[in-house]
């Protein structure tokens, strides 16, 4: 009798979903494989590879062999490749294939047409387009002329040099639908125009609203956006108008004459509707390009945004109690403290005013130092700080207030829907997330040849890609069918879950595992163990074959055939 054994987990499930997606074909019709070429197609090891990436949340290269090497049998069924080999999936091998995508000209066109296929496929709304950018930094040296380049980073990782990816994705799910990698010192405004060229060639070239922060707010892009016939949705950044123009804004929101809208939210404890922001709407203003030949109207929308205001007038109550309390320590006299004296107020100066610069309260305390009269020689210095009130106000009175602009009518786009529309950007910042530190793991990078780094991240897009849809096909299928799931919940088996996340819906495939037993003489049996309904109901949902993994299982008819 012989016997043998192989973890399935989600590779069945996986596999499934990418052949749905008509990958494998437009892959091999865009980066076709020399005659020589001894390994599966293009389209056949990159499915396998990106099996690789979505079920072990791991992009690097020199693990894929080992991991074909223990899924073998399950890959070759998958992959309809009866004699492949672990040694197809080498890491210098895979670096080859990385360097099949690094032309812009070909990535760009395969991207399109299976942009287009994933649309047709899923029927997704073209409507609402987020644009924004993340850092990848490395443990490497700036070269020049490289990506690898030392610029301005969230994280204030100043010692390591970093590329920047600006990356479209479509809402409501952002699904990723075009990026592009450049230097870490090149500035976000440039490159918006770009990346959104590229999302053009896979959706509707007019039409669609694209969502951003205050760097998408340059003239060029907004510029690009409104002669093309798009739309744009952003925060004004400060140095795009004078602070008159918030102050008298906000004077006349704040005026009883005005009528100031509301935006409400459910809170998510109980449901129970609470204010979140208040907005008006300003005169709309004639904007042009850098050559004056093209104009547009562009609506102003005043913003408040009430946690926005709490948080920044604590913040400054906070950072003057601080400062206020770090100047009267240092001129309390102490035992082994030097104190300054009257021949030593220049020095004192300069303590106070670096003081006030750390905490950022220059101009809401006022400072006094000075000698008491009547008093004998190198008497220490005193001082006396008092709030400024009325500048304190009137920060306070602006505090939380920002401008929104965007092209759209207000027919097409109301003030209140601008604020919900913005306040989503969430969606496309947990997808960088994913991308560096959860399904791609891409921190850190390891690679040293840029060209194939670029490649990486475009593969692992791909990644991003399928993992988007199966959470956002469960998600959808639940709300429809009003379910959730359970036993989803380490620890919690009946708690209900209504939108799992994609990873723990591909862990919880985890441990199943195909067991093939031959005796002589007779018919190979083979059978699956820790499958269960949990997981059949999850195949349903993602309109997979209830005997998906029995039909993987049971196509090898003799203990030969498996690895």
């Amino acid at each position: 009798m012989q016997a043998k054994q192989e973890e399935l987990g989600d590779l069945p499930l996986l596999g499934h979903v990418i052949k749905q997606t008509q990958l494998v074909s437009l892959l091999d019709e865009h980066f076709p494989v020399h005659g020589n070429w001894k390994a599966p197609t293009t389209g056949k090891m990159v499915m396998g590879w990106l099996m690789y990436i979505i079920s072990e949340c791991d992009h690097r290269l020199y693990r894929v062999e080992d991991w074909a090497g223990r899924h073998l049998n399950v890959l070759r069924q998958v992959l309809d490749t009866p004699d492949l080999r672990a040694s197809a999936f080498q890491d210098d091998r895979l670096g080859m294939l990385l360097e099949f995508f690094a032309p812009d000209e070909r990535w760009a066109s395969f991207q399109a047409d299976y942009n287009a296929t994933l649309l047709r496929l899923y029927a997704l709304d073209q409507s609402i387009v987020r644009v924004d950018s993340f850092n990848t930094p490395s443990y490497r040296e700036a070269q020049a002329g490289g990506i690898f380049q030392f610029g301005y980073q969230k994280s204030h990782q100043a010692d390591e040099p970093h590329f920047k990816t600006m990356m479209a994705a479509l809402d409501p799910m952002a699904l990723p639908i075009a990026a592009l990698c450049v230097s870490g010192a090149q500035c976000d405004d440039d490159w918006y125009v770009p990346v959104i060229e590229q999302a053009r060639q896979s959706l509707s070239p007019k039409g669609l609203l694209y969502v951003g922060d205050v760097k998408m707010g340059s003239a060029a892009t907004c510029s690009y956006l409104a002669s093309s016939g798009n739309y744009y949705l952003c925060p004004l950044s400060n140095s795009y108008y004078p602070k008159e123009l918030l102050e008298q804004g906000v004077e006349q929101a704040l005026s009883p004459a005005n009528t100031i809208l509301s935006v409400w939210r459910a809170k998510a404890q109980n449901g129970q509707q609470e204010e979140t922001a208040r907005v008006y709407e300003l005169p709309a203003r004639q904007r042009s390009d850098s050559n004056g030949r093209f104009t547009w109207t562009e609506r102003m929308v005043l913003v408040l945004s009430l946690a926005y205001a709490e948080a920044q007038e604590r913040s400054l109550r906070e950072n003057l109690r601080q400062a206020q309390q770090e100047l009267l320590e240092r001129f309390l006299p102490r035992k082994y403290r030097q104190v300054w004296k009257e021949g030593k107020m220049a020095d004192a100066k300069a303590f106070t005013d670096k003081v006030l610069s750390k905490y950022r309260v220059q101009n809401y305390l006022h400072v006094e130092l000075f000698v008491p009269p009547d008093k004998p020689a190198n008497t220490p210095i005193c001082i006396k700080v008092r709030p400024n009130e009325t500048l304190i106000a009137q920060h306070l009175r602006m505090a939380g207030w920002r401008i929104y602009v965007t092209n759209a009518s207000a027919e097409a786009l109301s003030a209140v829907q601008m604020v919900e529309y913005y306040r989503q950007e969430y969606r496309i910042e947990q997808q960088f997330h994913k991308l560096l530190t959860k399904t791609t793991d891409l921190l850190p990078i390891n690679l040293k040849n840029e060209t194939r780094v670029v490649a990486l991240v475009r593969l692992v897009m791909l990644a991003l890609q399928f993992v988007t849809l199966i959470q956002h096909s469960i998600r959808k299928k639940l709300k429809e069918e009003d379910q959730a799931l359970t036993d989803l919940v380490p620890g919690n088996k009946n708690r209900p879950v209504s939108q799992p996340t994609a990873e723990i819906i591909l862990k919880r495939f985890k441990g199943i595992v195909a067991i093939w037993v031959q005796v002589p003489d007779q018919q190979l049996w083979a059978t699956i163990s820790n499958l269960d309904p949990v997981h059949y109901t999850i195949l349903n949902l993602l309109r997979c074959p209830d005997d998906l993994y029995q039909s993987t299982v049971g196509a090898f008819k003799n203990v030969n055939e498996l690895a």
